[in-house]
């Protein structure tokens, strides 16, 4: 009995997985999904092939427009007179640079001096009556500003004077840019400008031309 069990079992009808139907439903699917892929893919390369053709078409269109231009306007021949001319003026302006260079590391020295001789040079005039109460020098210098005081209106000409007998102050032209009286004092405000040089003499004289 046991053995006709085995017999029946192993003729017995297996049943799918999925039935024919949906079987068939699966198969027009696949076939519908690869042929619109197909389809976009097919697009997109005619798309990317249309593109490229009309870059290749704009591009002969620049090469040629390029090709008339360099022929309508070639590129100028460097004339060696005009060469030699550039020449000498990046030699000339290597040299202002040097020139400059040379002038700023001075510049600071000089003003250092001239302050110095220039404050030295106050304290040799004496004038009664009369007192300094604020020194200014700008310029490197070549400008005085002075205020003070004074008990009488003919001190400040006096001192003045004192000034410009001095060497260090000879060639300065000094003026009143203000005098006013408070109290029993007069207020007084001198400045000065000294006479110099052109820049285009100093450089002159540093680099022996004219």
């Amino acid at each position: 009995m046991q053995q006709v069990n085995l017999y029946l079992d192993e003729f017995k009808h297996i049943e799918p997985a999925y039935s024919a139907k949906t079987s068939l439903f699966l198969a027009v699917y696949s076939v519908l999904l690869g042929l619109l892929v197909s389809i976009i893919l097919i697009f997109i390369m005619w798309w990317w092939q249309s593109t490229l053709t009309e870059s290749n078409k704009q591009l002969k269109i620049w090469q040629e427009n390029l090709d008339i231009a360099q022929i309508e306007f070639p590129e100028p021949a460097v004339d060696a007179h005009f060469k030699k001319n550039i020449d000498l003026l990046k030699a000339e302006i290597s040299r202002n640079k040097l020139v400059l260079k040379y002038l700023e590391s001075r510049q600071l020295e000089v003003e250092q001096q001239s302050f110095s001789i220039l404050l030295l040079a106050l304290t040799w005039v004496n004038e009664k009556d009369l007192w300094l109460t604020d020194i200014k020098i700008t310029s490197g210098g070549t400008q005085l500003y002075l205020s003070g005081k004074a008990l009488n209106a003919n001190n400040l000409p006096s001192y003045l004077n004192k000034l410009s007998e001095i060497e260090v102050f000879s060639q300065m032209k000094f003026r009143v840019f203000e005098m006013n009286r408070e109290g029993d004092k007069f207020n007084f405000v001198v400045s000065s400008q000294r006479g110099g040089e052109a820049i285009e003499q100093v450089l002159e004289k540093f680099t022996g031309q004219h």
